[in-house]
C-alpha cells in the first residue's frame, strides 16, 4: 500500500502503482486503460470510481485519502492490493488528469462530474427528468426491478409476511456453485436487502426480531448448497450479526428465557453463521447461563463416551466457563477445567504450559510426563520436545535444555533451527565454542542427502548460514559447485555486485535460465525482472555492459522459441541488441 496517496488533484505516483498491482498486473491493467476498457470515470471527493469492461464488467472505486486503497469486485481483488482493473482505473484518471490544464506547469482537477449532472439535471423540467430516468432504468433491469420494489413498498402497509416473502426471493434455495454465479447471487441479495432492512426497520420489536433471525436461519440453509469459497456472503453476514445481538438484547423476555435461548443457539444447535458470543454481553456470563454449562459438563463427563464429537461437545460446554475463570484471574479453576476435558498429547501440554507461566513448573512436570507418554506422532513428539525445553528453563535447567534443543537441530537442521538455536543460547546466556563449526558440519551432512523433487532446501540452508556469518566466499564457492534456490541467488548476487560484478552478472543468469525453463509466463516476467535489476545496477561500466548484453543474447537465442519470453525480452532490451 502506498504511504502517501496523492492528492485528487495530483496525478497518481506510477511507482506507487506498480509497487501495489507488481509487474504482471501493471502491465495488463495499461493495456485495459490503452484499449478503452475504462468506462464512466467520475470523481467524487476523493474517491475515483469506473467500471472497467475485463471478463465481465466490474465496478472499481479509488480512494485516494492518507493512503490508496482499491476496490474491485473481480476475483482478483480479493488476494491482490490492487488489481489489473484497479490499474486500469488509476492509468485512466491520469491520462484524463493530465489533458486539462490551467496554466503552465500546474494541472487541473479533473471536473467533478456529478456536479456537472446535478447542475444539468437541475435545469432541467421535473416531467423531462421522469421520462429520462424511465428510459435509463429500462436499460438495466436489475435497477427497474428495485425500483418496482420500492414502488410496490412504499404503496402498502408493510407486514412481516411480505418481508418473509421477499426474504425467500433474495435467499432463493439452488444449487449455485460457478463462482461468477455466486458473486451474481449474493450482489442480487445485498440489493434486495437494502429493501428489506428498511422495511424490518418499520415494524415493532417482536417481528423485527423474528425476522431478523429468519434471515439467519435462511443463510445457513441456503449455504448448504452454494459454494461460497470466496465469502461472497461476508457482507450480508456481517449486517446480520450487527443487527442480531442488540434485538435479542432488548426483547422483554425474562432472563431465564434468554439463557435458555443463548444456551440451545450457541452451544446445543450451534448454526456455521451465528453472531459471537461477545456480543450478547454480560448473559453469557450471567450466573444461570455458566450454571447451565457446568450441568450439562458433568452430565456428559458422566456417561464418558470418547470420539470426536465427545471431545468437541466437552470444549463447546467448557469454553464459556473457562472465559470465565481467565476473566477473574482464577488459574487454578481454569486449571481444573482442562484438566477434565483434556485427552490428546497437546491438551496435557496446555496443562504444564500453564502452571509453567504461574511459577508452578514442578507440577507442570506432572502434566508433562503425561503428555510424553500419549504422544504417537512426530509432530505431537516435537511439541513435547519444544515444551521440554521450556519446562527445563522453567525449572532452572539450563543444561538440559541446551541438550534436548541441540538434538532437536541435529535431527532437522535447517537455517530456521539454527536461528532459535542461537536466541536460545543467548536466553540462556550459554557458553559453547562449537556450535557454529558443528552447525556447518550438520548442514553439509543435510546437503549431502539427496532430496525429494530436487528440492534445495538443505542446500539454501548452507548459503543462508554463510551470510548470516559473513563468509560470502564460502558461500560463493558452494554455490559454484551446487544449485539453490533462485531467490536465495539473486540475494548472494546483490551481496557481491560491487566487489565482483562479473559474478553477480553470471549467478542473475543462472538465475533467469531456472525461471524461462519453467515455461509459465510468470516465470517469464520473473527472469525480466531479475535481469532489469541487475542491468541497472551495472550503472555506466561499458565493459560489465557488454558482458551482460552478450549473456542476454546467449539466452534470447536459447529460448526464441518462446513466444511470450520473447516479447518481453524485446519490450525491455530491445535496444540491446
Amino acid at each position: 500500500m502506498a504511504n502517501q496517496a496523492p492528492h485528487s488533484s495530483e496525478l497518481i505516483d506510477i511507482a506507487e502503482i506498480k509497487v501495489q498491482s507488481g509487474e504482471a498486473s501493471f502491465a495488463k491493467g495499461m493495456k485495459l486503460a490503452i484499449q478503452g476498457a475504462v468506462q464512466l470515470l467520475g470523481q467524487d471527493g476523493d474517491s475515483i470510481t469506473a467500471n472497467v469492461q475485463g471478463g465481465h464488467l466490474y465496478q472499481v472505486r479509488l480512494d485516494l485519502g492518507r493512503s490508496l486503497v482499491s476496490h474491485c469486485n473481480c476475483p482478483a481483488a480479493d488476494y491482490q492490493t490492487l488489481c489489473k482493473h484497479g490499474v486500469a482505473t488509476a492509468l485512466a484518471f491520469n491520462m484524463q488528469l493530465s489533458g486539462v490544464r490551467e496554466e503552465k506547469g500546474t494541472l487541473a482537477k479533473v471536473p467533478d462530474e456529478r456536479a456537472r449532472l446535478r447542475d444539468y439535471f437541475e435545469r432541467q423540467e421535473k416531467p423531462a427528468l421522469i421520462e429520462v430516468l424511465l428510459d435509463e432504468l429500462r436499460h438495466d433491469h436489475k435497477r427497474w426491478s428495485f425500483w418496482l420494489r420500492k414502488v410496490d413498498l412504499s404503496g402498502q402497509d408493510i407486514s412481516p409476511a411480505k418481508l418473509k416473502s421477499l426474504i425467500n426471493k433474495a435467499l432463493p434455495k439452488r444449487d449455485v456453485w460457478e463462482r461468477q454465479a455466486v458473486r451474481d447471487y449474493f450482489s442480487d441479495a445485498t440489493e434486495l436487502f437494502e429493501d428489506i432492512w428498511e422495511g424490518v426497520d418499520t415494524l415493532p420489536l417482536e417481528p423485527q426480531w423474528q425476522l431478523t433471525y429468519y434471515v439467519l436461519e435462511r443463510l445457513n440453509a441456503v449455504l448448504l448448497h452454494i459454494d461460497d469459497s470466496d465469502g461472497e456472503r461476508f457482507e450480508l453476514e456481517a449486517t446480520l450479526c450487527e443487527r442480531l445481538p442488540p434485538l435479542f438484547i432488548r426483547l422483554p423476555w425474562p432472563e431465564s428465557d434468554k439463557v435458555d435461548w443463548l444456551f440451545t443457539h450457541l452451544l446445543e444447535q450451534p448454526l456455521d453463521i451465528f453472531p459471537e458470543e461477545e456480543a450478547f454481553g454480560d448473559l453469557v456470563q450471567s450466573p444461570a447461563f455458566l450454571a447451565r454449562c457446568e450441568q450439562k459438563l458433568a452430565s456428559l463427563q458422566a456417561v464418558r463416551e470418547p470420539d470426536h464429537e465427545y471431545n468437541w461437545a466437552l470444549r463447546r460446554y467448557a469454553r464459556p466457563l473457562l472465559d470465565a475463570a481467565r476473566a477473574i484471574g482464577d488459574w487454578r479453576h481454569e486449571l481444573t477445567l482442562l484438566a477434565s476435558i483434556a485427552s490428546t498429547s497437546r491438551d496435557w501440554l496446555d496443562l504444564c504450559t500453564l502452571c509453567c507461566e504461574h511459577d508452578e513448573p514442578l507440577e507442570g512436570e506432572f502434566w508433562f510426563t503425561k503428555a510424553r507418554k500419549q504422544a504417537d506422532s512426530s509432530y505431537e513428539k516435537n511439541a513435547c520436545d519444544e515444551a521440554e525445553i521450556a519446562l527445563a528453563i522453567a525449572l532452572g535447567e539450563k543444561g538440559r535444555a541446551w541438550r534436548i534443543a541441540r538434538t532437536r537441530f541435529e535431527q532437522s537442521p535447517f537455517f530456521d533451527g539454527f536461528q532459535r538455536l542461537r536466541q536460545l543460547q543467548q536466553q540462556l546466556a550459554w557458553q559453547d565454542e562449537t556450535l557454529l563449526p558443528w552447525v556447518e558440519q550438520c548442514f553439509k551432512e543435510q546437503a549431502a542427502i539427496r532430496q525429494p523433487f530436487n528440492l534445495v532446501t538443505s542446500q539454501d540452508s548452507l548459503v543462508r548460514f554463510y551470510l548470516d556469518q559473513d563468509r560470502v566466499q564460502d558461500a560463493c564457492d558452494w554455490v559454484a559447485t551446487h544449485k539453490i534456490s533462485p531467490e536465495l541467488l539473486l540475494t548472494l548476487a546483490d551481496k557481491i555486485v560491487s566487489d565482483n560484478p562479473l559474478l553477480a552478472i553470471s549467478y542473475t543468469f543462472r538465475v533467469a535460465v531456472s525461471y524461462v525453463e519453467t515455461g509459465q509466463n510468470y516465470g517469464y516476467e520473473q527472469a525480466l525482472a531479475a535481469l532489469r535489476k541487475r542491468a541497472l545496477s551495472l550503472g555506466d561500466d561499458k565493459a560489465l555492459q557488454e558482458n551482460f548484453n552478450l549473456q542476454l543474447g546467449v539466452l534470447a537465442t536459447e529460448h526464441k522459441r518462446k513466444r511470450n519470453f520473447m516479447k518481453l525480452v524485446n519490450q525491455h532490451f530491445s535496444s540491446r541488441f
